[in-house]
């Protein structure tokens, strides 16, 4: 799995690269929260749990600039989509 840093690099030198190259205009991220939530990872830290929320904001607040940046540079779209869970009928009933 790619952590955060990791995918903010990919994002500046790999992917800018091909879009540049006019190689690709669309970019799609699937499951982009999966590197930024996770209990267990605010229990590998020293720093209180409101520092690590904090940076970890930061970071991706930086991913959707890099994206808007290199989406108006080279003329690309990006599209960020989140995990999506299957509950219909749940969402039935809460709307019945």
């Amino acid at each position: 799995m790619v952590c955060q840093d990791e995918m903010l690099t990919l994002m500046s030198h790999k992917v800018s690269t091909l879009l540049a190259a006019g190689k690709i205009r669309l970019l799609v991220i699937d499951s982009v929260a999966g590197l930024f939530r996770g209990a267990d990872d605010v229990m590998k830290h020293a720093a209180p749990a409101a520092d690590y929320f904090m940076r970890r904001s930061k970071k991706l607040s930086a991913l959707g600039s890099l994206l808007h940046r290199l989406g108006s540079r080279y003329a690309a779209v990006a599209i960020v989509v989140n995990q999506v869970c299957n509950h219909t009928d749940e969402v039935r009933q809460m709307f019945a």
